[in-house]
């Protein structure tokens, strides 16, 4: 129950950063509406790692209406799919949306995010951790709470060294991220001998 909170609240200070950086102080304080969309996995190989997410995003909303602002969800299911959250994205530049949540996978990411940058419209995932988005070249519409796998795994490295192990078998999704975050740990075992 306390990581699933942290999730949630992670995922709602994201949300209220991001809807708040969209504000627009020229206009007196009268924005209009606020329309925030998600992508995120209620079906495909993260749909169980959803549930959080998608709960959390309206949680959000509901923080941001409580201090004032008007706000409307528009919702939308990435199928941990490429191809399916692109279609997402295109629907939710139709319907309006002012920021993206989503999507979960990083895989799944890129082409809403080039999808997303020629409307300027931000995007903020709350599971994102490839490596691959830091300092990309349209990286002023993305955004991330979690640390990156190039971050995440010395720290991993460290604690199997610190408790003595010197022979190591790496188990992991067979994906692009289940390959990226293999790889970088072997590397950072390695690094320590």
């Amino acid at each position: 129950m306390t990581r699933r909170l942290w999730k949630v609240l992670a995922l709602v200070l994201a949300v209220s950063l991001v809807a708040a950086a969209c504000g627009d102080d020229d206009d007196g304080g009268d924005g209009g509406t606020l329309t925030i969309g998600s992508i995120l996995p209620e079906t495909g190989a993260l749909a169980f790692l959803g549930s959080p997410m998608i709960e959390g995003v309206p949680l959000a909303v509901e923080d941001i209406r409580e201090a004032g602002g008007e706000v409307e969800l528009i919702q939308a299911d990435s199928a941990t799919d490429p191809d399916t959250a692109t279609e997402a994205a295109n629907r939710h530049i139709g319907e309006g949306a002012d920021v993206v949540v989503g999507a979960a996978a990083s895989g799944v990411s890129p082409g809403i995010l080039e999808t997303l940058r020629g409307s300027e419209i931000p995007q903020c995932s709350p599971a994102n951790t490839s490596p691959s988005f830091a300092g990309q070249d349209n990286a002023e519409y993305y955004f991330r709470p979690v640390p990156s796998d190039d971050v995440v795994t010395p720290i991993f490295a460290d604690a199997i060294v610190a408790d003595g192990h010197q022979k190591v078998a790496i188990v992991a999704r067979a994906d692009d991220y289940g390959d990226a975050l293999s790889s970088l740990l072997d590397t950072a075992l390695k690094d320590q001998g």
